[in-house]
Order: C-alpha cells, then structure tokens, then sequence
C-alpha cells in the first residue's frame, strides 16, 4: 500500500505465468521446470522484437485488432468462470459480467441489465441444462 500511495509500482509481465506454472495442476515437477524455461525464453524473444512488432502494429487496422484482443479476452473469460462455477451452467454469467463492465445504459438503469442480460440468456439457452441438473437428484435418490 505504501508503494501504491508514492506513484505507479512495476507489475511484472510474468507473474501471471508463474502462478499458472507454478501450480501443481501444470503437470509434474519435470514439466513445470521445462515450461518455465521455455516461458522466460519466449518472454526475452518478446522482449527483443518489441521494437519491430510495435512497427507492425502500425499496418494492421484498429478494428481488426480489436476483434482479435477482444476474442481472445472472451475465451480467457470463459475459460475462467467455467473453471469458478465448475458446472454447465456458464454462458448467463458471462452475459451478466460483460454487461455489467461495459458502460450499457437505458433508461436510467445501468448495472441492473447486467442481471437483465444474464438470466434472459440463461433462461433462452441454459434453461433445459439447469432443469436436467435440477432432476438428477430426483432421479437417484
């Protein structure tokens, strides 16, 4: 906290890597070693075509890189709340989160079409997964 009230701190590129890495859901020990090698490696590479890569950028279109980032951030997105909620029930969270980080607002109301959004989405696509959750119990017991 100290350092957040003196000005802007340095955030390392790689620590979320390293907690991915580290965890004993990555692998053997063997193979987290290997993947950290080959993690740094890639990072110095990275770090040495920066300067060309930044050229690069400058040819691609705005939009097209847009959709590409923004793809890429849905699939870590998923990938997350799937792995919290562990279930099959993901796509009207992911709804629901989206709406309510974007600035959506009608009427008035802002956040609470997040919730809107959400059970809407779920109740057109997820509806029959939750009800065949909701009657395995019946059906065992």
């Amino acid at each position: 906290m100290l350092g957040s009230a003196l000005g802007p701190i340095g955030v390392s590129r790689s620590l979320p890597a390293t907690a991915l890495l580290a965890g004993p859901d990555a692998g053997t020990r063997e193979g987290r070693h290997w993947a950290a090698h080959i993690a740094a490696g890639a990072s110095v590479l990275v770090a040495l075509s920066a300067g060309f890569a930044t050229e690069l950028l400058e040819f691609i279109p705005e939009s097209l890189l847009d959709a590409v980032v923004g793809l890429a951030a849905l699939t870590i997105l998923t990938r997350a709340l799937a792995e919290v909620t562990r279930g099959l029930l993901i796509l009207g969270p992911v709804v629901a989160f989206a709406v309510a980080v974007s600035e959506l607002e009608l009427l008035g109301l802002g956040r609470f079409w997040a919730i809107v959004f959400g059970v809407g989405v779920w109740l057109l696509l997820e509806r029959r997964q939750w009800l065949d959750m909701e009657m395995a119990p019946a059906k065992q017991g």
